[in-house]
């Protein structure tokens, strides 16, 4: 039913459904649980009413946090993170592990699947890594996780190699003060600060061809004179946060329900080839997609380990 809120359109189909023997046996008969197997089990029941019930401080305006990370694969920067989130006065049942795969564990047949052609020969001469693909099926498998337990909320997604940034203590008023804008934004980065953040509109060569929608719109851009769009906030703000479209790490990210929903329809709808670095997949999904909202907030909350050399990489140190 389109509506289940109308209590006629509920009375006429239990009537309906009374009088048709063939259609009640047909509810009957169906699986309980989707793919007949039961999501949620009582222990995440349990913790999501924990959540609720705790009045968490430094995220009390965030439904979830996770971490594209698995203790048995990455054991080290498991307690890594929790130590973090210990740090930061963050209970431990605000954050979910997820983490399906490894490089280890793409067969071939994952990897036929999900890479049918390799997008990523426009950057480099090596094909897609499975260490590269592993990370595309990991936060699929997070973005599917919310789309299955919530209808709305704010997010926090690390990668497993964060770090605490500069201005850390001030994401609770960050994260309070992006809650008074939502319905403006659909996702912010919230990781290292660079200097071009407040400079001109960056894209960068993804691999893939640039729509002609998105090539109008840098070229009005520049032909104002416009050097960054910031249409959220201002020089008067407590908070910067300027548009991009182009990613400059995905290690730390506030994804708003409906950015979440949006950015899952076009991974399993519009490109499910996986054949280009996320990154790089990200950015062409901005590219096609103006009215997604992506943002680099100028303050620095958290960092990339791996990128900032502190820590060895997952992904490009292993095929």
């Amino acid at each position: 039913m389109k509506d289940i809120n109308d209590i006629d359109m509920v009375i006429q189909k239990m009537i309906d459904i009374k009088n048709n023997d063939s259609l009640w046996l047909d509810i009957v008969n169906k699986p309980v649980f989707v793919n007949e197997k039961l999501e949620r089990t009582l222990d995440t029941i349990s913790k999501d009413i924990k959540c609720l019930l705790i009045n968490q401080t430094p995220c009390k305006t965030i439904s979830k946090i996770y971490c594209v990370n698995n203790e048995l694969y990455e054991p080290e920067r498991n307690v890594m993170l929790k130590h973090m989130f210990h740090n930061l006065n963050i209970n431990s049942e605000y954050v979910s592990y997820i983490c399906p795969t490894y490089k280890h564990t793409i067969t071939e047949e994952i990897y036929g699947a999900n890479i049918k052609w390799q997008n990523v020969f426009n950057l480099r001469n090596t094909p897609m890594k499975k260490s590269e693909l592993s990370l595309f099926l990991n936060y699929k498998a997070v973005l599917e996780d919310i789309e299955k337990n919530y209808n709305d909320g704010t997010f926090l997604i690390f990668e497993s190699d964060v770090m605490i940034g500069r201005n850390i203590n001030q994401l609770p008023n960050f994260l309070d003060y992006i809650e008074k804008k939502k319905g403006a934004w659909d996702l912010i980065n919230i990781g290292v600060y660079s200097e071009n953040t407040l400079s001109k509109n960056c894209y960068i060569d993804t691999g893939y061809n640039k729509s002609e929608n998105f090539i109008s719109f840098i070229n009005n851009l520049s032909g104002k004179g416009i050097p960054y769009i910031e249409d959220i906030t201002d020089i008067n703000s407590e908070f910067r946060m300027v548009r991009k479209f182009c990613t400059r790490c995905t290690d730390s990210f506030v994804w708003s329900y409906s950015g979440v929903i949006k950015f899952l329809n076009y991974m399993k709808n519009i490109e499910p080839n996986f054949g280009v670095p996320f990154d790089y997949y990200m950015c062409n999904f901005l590219e096609n997609n103006l009215n997604f909202k992506h943002y680099w907030s100028v303050d620095e909350f958290f960092f990339q380990g791996s990128n900032a050399g502190l820590l060895q990489t997952t992904i490009q140190c292993n095929e």
